[in-house]
């Protein structure tokens, strides 16, 4: 299965986090905190959504829906933790990603 739009999120991007402090990316930053905070705000954002919601296309990702979105992010946490990332997903790894999480309730992907 190829990963809608095709690669992560249909690009590749590296999001580097610079902090006042060392002006450096990725010195200094709490990412623990941010990956908290970052889930938060999704879970606030998708939570309550209906099924149909969840289906609808994300104009910023051609071919993705909600849903596929959400499941990318919590694939991408998951598969950091384990160490099967050490970078951005390739195609076939998000193909992968999606695939694994398609069965899983929004709940659990949360």
């Amino acid at each position: 299965m190829r990963a809608p739009g095709g690669g992560a999120l249909g690009y590749r991007r590296v999001l580097s986090v610079q902090t006042q402090e060392t002006n450096k990316p990725n010195q200094g930053a709490d990412f623990p905190r941010l990956y908290r905070e970052t889930r938060e705000r999704v879970m606030a954002l998708v939570s309550e959504l209906s099924e149909d919601e969840l289906g609808a296309t994300v104009p910023a990702c051609p071919g993705w829906t909600v849903r596929d979105v959400v499941a990318h992010l919590a694939a991408n946490a998951e598969d950091m933790i384990s160490g099967a990332l050490s970078g951005p997903p390739t195609e076939e790894q998000t193909a992968g990603q999606l695939e694994r999480m398609r069965e899983r309730s929004l709940p659990e992907l949360l």
